[in-house]
């Protein structure tokens, strides 16, 4: 039967300190508070970035509303032209339709 060695300790690895981008390094104000130095044009790609984002081409930016939405905008309209009983009924049917 083989015999499987499982080590004490796991392997140490050495790895180099990542430096951040000359446009992103942090300076010390006074006070002792860091601040992010970033370039104008780290800016403006950052901007661009965000700018070009967008709603996809398949999915609709307007949509018609539904059949209950409609009833309850038309039977609200109504409600404000007339008065009394049908009034009263016309604003029912528009707070139910919503």
């Amino acid at each position: 039967m083989a015999s499987l060695h499982i080590p004490d300790k796991p392997p140490v690895v050495a790895v180099a300190p990542v430096q951040p981008p000359a446009s992103e390094a942090a300076e010390e104000g006074a006070g002792g508070e860091r601040r992010l130095r970033v370039s104008p044009r780290g800016l403006w790609r950052g901007f661009k970035r965000l700018t070009q984002l967008g709603w996809p081409k398949s999915f609709p930016i307007v949509q018609f509303p539904n059949a209950p939405l409609i009833i309850a905008f038309l039977a609200g309209q109504a409600a404000t032209q007339t008065h009394g009983t049908t009034h009263a009924y016309a604003s029912a049917v528009s707070y139910l339709a919503m």
